[in-house]
Order: structure tokens, then C-alpha cells, then sequence
């Protein structure tokens, strides 16, 4: 038990360095890119923090998985060359229960990158684009006249919701097209809204024009106020007019599932649903690429032959793992496969590399 703690605080301090110095690294870098748009647009010293603020868990988010990588590097080669691993193994403890042993930090890590990734940082991102987006002039924006087919569109369940203009941080929507469907998919109703208000947790429509279809042919009513309950929130109008964006962490293709669509194809949420299911096992992959580089003391010959295969296969997972998701987003690659293809495929290699350096 005192040996699994210790090992645990080794690579738990060395992860950690290593993200710290690589968040801030990264962080510096973003906010000399866009912090003197920060500065011009707002004025303040604070907006520039708060900016910060809100950049903080997407840039930790993507330098978790190399940070991991570089700690668990530090972690065994300092184990190492101070012969802390030859005692143990001297002991009796193979690098198979030393890897067990980490195996529980290198899941809360992995924990800590979805909870970042696909929890946090999608809210935060929207945030941050409002912060960046260029304000639109007058002749940039939609005119008073009849609302058209919709900019950006949002499936809601049954419901499709098309609109072309945001406002007030997405509590208000112009020019909006509904349509109903029943549980075939086929439309039952067509409505035309001049805008709509979010309200108490509902949509308000104001402005409205619908037209009813069914077995008896079709209907249509104008005027009077629609009501969308249970509708999407102030948050998702505002993911649907950015590009990528991910809010709603929801499989696609369930019934009862509200998909935040957006401009984005099935495909894409698809494989940002697998991708998240996959984040918890991305440091484990990056501990199984390190572990081997425990075995050599600090002057062994293959210290430096090991430390470049599991930088490769770090760097190697990374690659392919973004190669295949590009290919699942648009649709070339099932999504599915997409995502835990180079899973398995690095977990085996790994676990083979260090099957083999043990012997």
C-alpha cells in the first residue's frame, strides 16, 4: 500500500508539472493572439481575466493527454535512475503491478479530461467566440421582412427549429421555421414565426403563420402566440450558430434525445459522442506508451531507444487519433471505428511493447 501511494504521488506531481507548465505555455500564447482584441473591444483589465478564465478548460483539455505523457516520462525515469524500480523488482514487484498500480490515477485523470473536454469547455468555448465574434453592422444584418428558411437549424426531438438571427445571448430568436413530425419522422405541422422569446423555460412565438397536415389534407391558421415547451436552451441557439460546437453530450439516433444540431452532419455528433466516451482511456494509453522506459538505469542503452517509442506512440495515438476523426466526422469512416480504432489498436500495441521489455 505505501509502495501504490508513493507511486501515485510521483506521477500524480510529475503529471501535473507537466500540465501546468504546458497550460500556461499555451494559455500565454492564445492570449497574445487574442487578448488585444479582448482589450480593444471591452477596455478592461478584468475582461481580459475573465477571458482567461474561460479559456482555461479548453486549453487544459487538449494538453491533458501530452502532459500525461511527459509526467508519466518523468515518473519512470526518475524511478529509475535513482533504482527505485531495481528495488522493487528486486522485491518482487513486476512493472505489471506498478502499472496497476497507476492505472487508478491515470483513470481520474481521464475522468478529469472528459469532465474538461466535453463538459466544460463546450459552455466556455461559446463564451469565448461571443467575446471574439465581430459585432454586425446594419447592412450585415436580416431585414423585417418575411422570415426565410432558417441560417441555422436545431432538432429538438420531434421537433425541427430553424431561425436566422440571434439575440440577447440567445433568449431571442428572428425569422423562425418549426416543424413538427409524429414518430415516422413525417411532418404534421409547419410554422412560421416573425420571432421568439425564451421565457420562464419556454419558447414564446410571436408573429405566427402555421399550416396543418393529415389524412384530411391541409389547414392553415395565422396569428395568435405559439408555445414551444421543453424546448432548447438560451446556451444551444448559441452552439447552433457556431461552427463545432458541442453542447449537448447526447447520443445521436436515440428517440428521446434532444440533438443540438446545428449546422454539423449525424456524423459529426456521432463521433464527438464516441470520442467522449473513449477520453477516459487517452492517459491510460499514454502510462502504457511510458512504462516501458522503467526497465533502464540512468546510463542503460535502451533508455534512450524507449523513451523514443513511447514518444512515438504517444505522438503516434494522438495523429492517428485525430486522422480517424476527421474521417468519422465526414462521414468516410463509421464513427464508431472512428474513434476506438486507434484505442485498441495503441492500447494492444502498448501493452505489447511492454509484454515484450519484461520479457
Amino acid at each position: 500500500m505505501t509502495f501504490a501511494l508513493y507511486l501515485t504521488r510521483v506521477f500524480a506531481l510529475s503529471t501535473g508539472a507537466a500540465l501546468l507548465a504546458l497550460g500556461a505555455l499555451a494559455e500565454l500564447l492564445d492570449l497574445l493572439d487574442n487578448g488585444n482584441i479582448v482589450i480593444a473591444r471591452y477596455g478592461r483589465l478584468s475582461d481580459l481575466a475573465y477571458y482567461a478564465v474561460l479559456i482555461t478548460p479548453t486549453v487544459a483539455a487538449s494538453v491533458i493527454p501530452i502532459a500525461t505523457l511527459i509526467g508519466a516520462l518523468i515518473a519512470f525515469g526518475n524511478l529509475a535512475g535513482n533504482n527505485e524500480i531495481v528495488a522493487m523488482r528486486s522485491s518482487g514487484m513486476t512493472l505489471y503491478w506498478i502499472v496497476a498500480r497507476l492505472a487508478p490515477m491515470a483513470l481520474f485523470i481521464g475522468m478529469l479530461y472528459f469532465a474538461l473536454r466535453f463538459a466544460v469547455a463546450p459552455y466556455t468555448e461559446i463564451q469565448v467566440y461571443e467575446m471574439l465574434r465581430e459585432p454586425e453592422t446594419e447592412s450585415e444584418s436580416v431585414s423585417d421582412e418575411a422570415p426565410s428558411d432558417g441560417g441555422y437549424w436545431i432538432s429538438s426531438g420531434r421537433v425541427i427549429l430553424a431561425f436566422e438571427d440571434v439575440e440577447d445571448e440567445g433568449r431571442r430568436i428572428r425569422h423562425v421555421t418549426i416543424v413538427d413530425r409524429d414518430e415516422d419522422g413525417r411532418m404534421v405541422r409547419h410554422t412560421v414565426a416573425s420571432e421568439g422569446r425564451y421565457e420562464k423555460g419556454d419558447w414564446r412565438f410571436a408573429g405566427v403563420t402555421s399550416r396543418t397536415t393529415g389524412a384530411q389534407g391541409a389547414a392553415q391558421a395565422s396569428g395568435g402566440e405559439f408555445i414551444l415547451v421543453d424546448g432548447p436552451q438560451p446556451i444551444d441557439i448559441l452552439s447552433a450558430t457556431i461552427p463545432n460546437a458541442r453542447v449537448r453530450l447526447r447520443q445521436p439516433g436515440l428517440p428521446e434525445a434532444k440533438i443540438w444540431a446545428g449546422s454539423n452532419s449525424p456524423a459529426y455528433h456521432r463521433t464527438n459522442f464516441y470520442e467522449a466516451l473513449a477520453a477516459p482511456f487517452v492517459p491510460m494509453i499514454m502510462l502504457l506508451a511510458a512504462a516501458p522506459l522503467a526497465l533502464g538505469t540512468a546510463r542503460h542503452p535502451s533508455r534512450a531507444r524507449d523513451m523514443g517509442i513511447a514518444l512515438c506512440a504517444g505522438f503516434g495515438y494522438l495523429l492517428a487519433s485525430g486522422m480517424f476523426r476527421a474521417l468519422g466526422e465526414s462521414g468516410v469512416m463509421p464513427p464508431l471505428l472512428a474513434v476506438w480504432g486507434p484505442v485498441v489498436i495503441f492500447a494492444l500495441a502498448t501493452t505489447s511493447i511492454l509484454a515484450h521489455r519484461e520479457g
